[in-house]
């Protein structure tokens, strides 16, 4: 057998690759255990390429900003442009960090144990509640009555329900702080890995585009090159939009709500911020979450911060929205819908988190093939 020969080799790798498929098919646990094992080794090295990637587009802008072809400081050595980028860019997610722990969680302590404190008074009045709705001299008590439905057992369910879903919750509370340690560690971990793929990205790139040149053709290696430009391009837009949008729609409220001195301000202002990053139904979680915490404390206030959230979400939908993030994007309405829908379906939150750029990546694509072929009949 001329093992030197190419279709001898071909055949020879097929074979092996089908041997390995069939192995693969016959030990599906152990390769699950295998790829989990290996994506949880790595884990925190692919969330530092995320965080290096979410940064470089604010640095970016800094690096632009200050060392444009019209600013003074454009002087400085080469060199020291992106040491200066980078350091205000960890100096202004530090500054957030700094507002999120030391303003923004004592608040969420406190509302906290507000809530924990003021649980017998809320049973209370929810009992007395359920009693003056369900009893017999009401219409709703009345159709109970006459269906033979024991009001004392559907009262006692419901308590009994409220009880237990607090408990639960407090006694995950130790659960919940391990893995928020654990969790900032390996976010420290990335942390200081994205700071290194910054600093030399660069080099990085220009070696990612060596090994990539060397196993694909020109004609290939090019394209896949302007495929990556235009996904780093739409990706960084996205986000940067996304999250100016959360702190300029967090800022409204905070000033709104401070005004008009609701309960839990900053708490609600902090949970909508973070909510509206989620594309669409973010905004209807931060207002479900906003109308319990202040339903607390008064149901009319509650009612009130409806009718609030929603003059504010016009704001947003009709001039923060289409000025910050739309017009970085360009997807058309229908296909924004068409891509959380689809996203959220196969891959939950973060499906509806990026499924909009991935699509717009799709669109832009696909418009570039369609005008190259009618170009292409036109000639």
């Amino acid at each position: 057998m001329n093992y030197k020969s190419v279709a001898i080799r071909q055949g020879l790798v097929l074979i092996g690759f089908a041997g390995l498929v069939l192995w693969a098919v016959f030990n599906v646990p152990v390769v699950l255990s295998t790829v989990l094992r290996t994506l949880s080794i790595i884990s925190p090295f692919i969330t530092g390429l995320v965080l290096a990637f979410i940064f470089n587009g604010l640095m970016v802008r800094i690096e632009a900003f200050l060392f444009g072809p019209k600013s003074f400081l454009k002087k400085l050595p080469k060199k020291s442009h992106r040491s200066i980028s980078l350091l205000l860019t960890i100096l202004l997610i530090g500054f957030v960090i700094y507002l999120l722990v030391l303003i923004i969680m004592p608040e969420l302590i406190k509302t906290t144990a507000q809530l924990i404190s003021a649980l017998p008074t809320y049973l209370q009045e929810l009992q007395i509640f359920i009693e003056d709705s369900f009893n017999p001299s009401t219409q709703m008590g009345s159709w109970l009555q006459m269906a033979n439905v024991d009001l004392g057992v559907i009262e006692a369910n419901i308590l009994l329900w409220v009880q237990n879903s607090w408990q639960a919750w407090l006694n995950s509370s130790l659960s919940i702080l391990q893995d928020l340690l654990n969790t900032l560690f390996m976010f420290l971990l990335s942390f200081f890995f994205s700071l290194y793929i910054l600093l030399d990205k660069e080099r990085l790139g220009s070696q990612v585009k060596r090994v990539i040149k060397a196993f694909v053709s020109e004609k290939k290696s090019d394209f896949l090159f302007d495929v990556l430009k235009k996904a780093d391009d739409i990706f960084s837009s996205f986000i940067f939009g996304q999250f100016i949008e959360a702190l300029i729609i967090g800022s409204i409220f905070f000033v709104v709500l401070t005004i008009f001195n609701y309960p839990y301000a900053m708490l609600i202002s902090v949970i909508i911020s973070v909510t509206a990053l989620i594309p669409m139904v973010g905004a209807m979680l931060g207002m479900a979450i906003g109308m319990i915490l202040i339903a607390t404390k008064d149901v009319g206030l509650a009612l009130w911060f409806f009718v609030i959230f929603q003059s504010i979400q016009q704001i947003e939908n009709n001039l923060i929205y289409p000025k910050v993030v739309g017009s970085q994007i360009g997807l058309p309405p229908m296909f924004i819908l068409i891509a959380i829908t689809i996203g959220g379906s196969l891959f939950g939150l973060l499906g509806i988190l990026f499924s909009i750029p991935v699509f717009t990546l799709i669109y832009v694509l696909f418009k570039e093939w369609v005008n190259r072929r009618l170009e292409a009949q036109k000639t």
